[in-house]
């Protein structure tokens, strides 16, 4: 279960930069809410076809570099 992994930023980074925009522009740092990103992630992380791991990763970077406040 992927609340149960421990997320790995750095990781998520590379990922999300490389995966993400294949599909639409990268977003700025701040320029979503945490609701928004908690509404958007999960279609996105099924249309990506990520794992739980690779989920926990992305979702640590972004909660720790691209929430806004």
């Amino acid at each position: 279960m992927e609340a149960d992994l421990k997320g790995d930023p750095v990781k998520g980074k590379q990922l999300f930069s490389a995966g993400c925009k294949r599909c639409h522009g990268l977003p700025e740092a701040g320029q979503f809410t945490r609701s928004r990103w908690e509404a958007v992630l999960p279609g996105m992380i099924r249309n990506a076809g990520l794992d739980g791991q690779e989920a926990a990763d992305i979702r640590e970077y972004i909660n720790t570099n691209l929430i806004k406040n």
